[in-house]
């Protein structure tokens, strides 16, 4: 089994996480975006 990496990103809203999870989904192959409320 191939070991991961697991980032949070947390913070207000309006601050900008979706937006720069998008950029880096766009930036970065093989990476997966979850959103936990």
């Amino acid at each position: 089994m191939e070991q991961g990496k697991l980032f949070v990103i947390s913070a207000p809203s309006g601050v900008g996480k979706t937006t720069l999870c998008r950029r880096l989904l766009d930036r970065i192959s093989g990476l997966s975006f979850s959103v936990s409320y």
